[in-house]
């Protein structure tokens, strides 16, 4: 069964039901309650390649401190929470009825995984976006260090170079 995510104005897809964890809709997510924020959805492509995506429509410039620092910081806890999420279900500590993750994410081989951040930004500027990854890179150092996370921010030609769109 082929799946396709609409947001932010993007159509994210078409991925096989069985490579796709829509860690907005999972029952996992909505058992945690409120307080806990995620990405998009987190795509398993082959050789343990995973991707975490997170879309927005628009972002501010860093010229605008508050406001740019304000929405790294929402990037940032997404994300963070999103690794809870993740590894939480793969390490079966979140309650197994509540674990709709598919089999593929849990048989992972997580010592040879390249596990991928992708903030995927609708209509940026390419110019635009080195400033965004560089300021996710600052404040994910954690997550970088801990997980080999890699963190980039693309925009939505990119996203079709990287097979994220279905159009």
């Amino acid at each position: 069964m082929k799946i396709t995510i609409d947001e932010s104005g993007l159509c994210f897809g078409e991925y096989e039901k069985s490579q796709l964890f829509h860690a907005e809709k999972s029952a996992a997510y909505i058992s945690l309650g409120k307080g806990v924020a995620t990405v998009e959805f987190v795509l398993y492509k082959k050789d343990d390649n995973i991707f975490m995506v997170e879309a927005k429509s628009s972002s501010p410039q860093p010229s605008n401190q508050a406001d740019f620092d304000s929405f790294i910081d929402e990037i940032f806890i997404k994300v963070a929470h999103s690794i809870d999420l993740y590894f939480g279900l793969v390490l079966k500590r979140i309650h197994d009825s509540a674990n709709d993750m598919p089999d593929c994410f849990k048989t992972a081989d997580y010592s040879k995984a390249n596990i991928k951040f992708v903030l995927v930004i609708n209509g940026h500027r390419t110019e635009w976006l080195p400033p965004i990854t560089d300021a996710l890179t600052r404040k994910l150092k954690r997550q970088i260090k801990t997980w080999g996370l890699d963190v980039v921010a693309i925009n939505h030609l990119q996203a079709r170079e990287y097979g994220l769109l279905k159009c």
